[in-house]
């Protein structure tokens, strides 16, 4: 059954592991990764930390519309698909809009920013400072309140004391 969501929300919110959780529910799914898509630059990679650079920009939306095009292709083919990034609205309904005849589902997670700062503490695997990272997470969490403020196509889940399974049963049961 193919279904579409986007999973955004704060580095350390939870995306990745809420991705996880929902697509297990489905017989075919598809964690399609912003950031993965991103790592497969060899040569030329523009990081956004510390500084936010038009090629940054750019290899965001490159990344974006290769999602887009990517979880078209599994949406056909009958997948759950979920895009897992860290996008404003504005971005979100450009990536999106080609994928509307999917009805994708917009699940912003908001967490409280020192759940956020504990999260991203933690991590194991991520080829990132963890530091520079946490001082972007503070910069960034108000930032992103304030994005998606006005943006009330999304559902917005505080997963910080909810089970994966419960954060996966409100997504599922708001759509």
């Amino acid at each position: 059954m193919s279904r579409l969501f986007l999973i955004t929300g704060c580095p350390g919110s939870g995306k990745t592991t809420t991705c996880h959780a929902l697509l297990q529910r489905f017989p075919l799914g598809l964690r399609i990764s912003v950031d993965d898509l991103r790592d497969q630059v060899v040569s030329g990679m523009a990081h956004p930390i510390p500084d936010w650079t038009d090629a940054a920009d750019l290899q965001f939306n490159l990344a974006r519309a290769s999602a887009a095009a990517m979880a078209n292709v599994y949406l056909e083919a009958g997948f759950a698909v979920a895009i897992d990034d860290n996008i404003p609205p504005h971005k979100a309904d450009r990536m999106l809009a080609p994928l509307e005849k999917w009805a994708p589902q917009r699940v912003l997670l908001v967490p409280p920013v020192e759940k956020c700062l504990e999260r991203n503490e933690t991590r194991t695997g991520k080829n990132f400072d963890k530091e520079l990272l946490a001082e972007a997470i503070r910069w960034m969490y108000p930032a992103i309140l304030e994005g998606h403020a006005d943006a009330d196509t999304y559902l917005r889940v505080d997963n910080s004391d909810l089970t994966l399974d419960q954060v996966a049963d409100r997504i599922l049961s708001s759509s």
